[in-house]
């Protein structure tokens, strides 16, 4: 016949201690392993609060309680995973423009961070977990994307600091490392320079922008566009017909145009400047 065993506490929600509440403790060894018990009075309710878990030794039940003392100490569950970066809200996220930068960085937290470090508590991961984590992502992504990985975590860590769930950002300096060492060592000095690969003249233009206009006539304008008025895509996509002006000569770029959160996200410039672009032959009417 199977033994009878007790079955463990409830996972989630855990309570955490509040602020300065005294917290009593005791264990009692089972056949299984030992049940540690926390008990506190919540100051609010005055309601009686227990915390129960199943632990495999004496040592491992006293780190549990003194795990609920420093979270009684600091106010919160300072054995939280990564997961903590929810229970701030967007805090992490001040100053961060939300429909472009906000938004990159909110999807590199949850397509690899948490993937790679989100089971970890925050106060078990170090500079040397990160490093190597960083090391796995250069062999599938590009700079651009660590870049976006990295820079939300070092702000998730920051806040963590400032709680005081631990005392130093192990990712800060992280986000500084020279990603892609060995392919850039490598590279020839020819085509590390910065207009290695821009197109060479309007000819090989024209010819790009006749094959983009195979697919469709939008596209090879485009090229042209975004080409010969040195425009971001998202400008190209924002200019209206009162921003060009013929008689002068001169195509006036306000705002940019890009999909985000809910539908098309209309914004000044990157500069938050107006440009004037004066209006070269081959984008004239013929």
């Amino acid at each position: 016949m199977a033994r009878p065993t007790e079955p463990m506490p409830e996972s989630s929600p855990r309570p955490v201690p509040p602020i300065g509440v005294r917290i009593s403790t005791d264990m009692e060894r089972r056949s299984y392993g030992i049940r540690a018990r926390a008990r506190w009075t919540d100051p609010l309710t005055k309601q009686r609060v227990i915390r129960a878990e199943i632990v495999k030794d004496e040592a491992t039940a006293r780190a549990f309680f003194e795990t609920l003392r420093n979270s009684s100490v600091k106010g919160m569950d300072v054995s939280m995973t990564l997961e903590f970066f929810t229970s701030i809200d967007d805090r992490w996220a001040r100053g961060l423009d939300m429909t472009s930068t906000g938004d990159n960085y909110r999807y590199g937290l949850r397509l690899r961070v948490l993937p790679a470090l989100g089971h970890l508590p925050v106060t078990q991961i170090t500079a040397g977990m990160i490093d190597r984590t960083i090391d796995d992502w250069e062999k599938q992504y590009g700079a651009s994307t660590i870049k976006n990985t990295i820079a939300p975590l070092v702000r998730v860590l920051d806040e963590a600091v400032r709680d005081g769930l631990i005392t130093i950002n192990p990712a800060k300096h992280r986000a500084k490392r020279s990603l892609h060492r060995n392919a850039f060592r490598v590279q020839p000095a020819e085509d590390a320079a910065p207009r290695a690969h821009a197109i060479p003249d309007l000819q090989k233009l024209n010819q790009l922008a006749s094959a983009c206009g195979d697919v469709h006539q939008s596209y090879s304008d485009f090229v042209m566009l975004a080409a010969l008025l040195a425009a971001r895509s998202s400008e190209v996509s924002g200019l209206q017909v009162g921003d060009v002006d013929f008689t002068k000569n001169l195509v006036i770029i306000r705002r940019q145009v890009f999909p985000g959160r809910g539908g098309l996200i209309t914004k000044p410039t990157k500069s938050r400047k107006e440009r004037r672009v004066p209006i070269l032959d081959p984008l004239r009417p013929s």
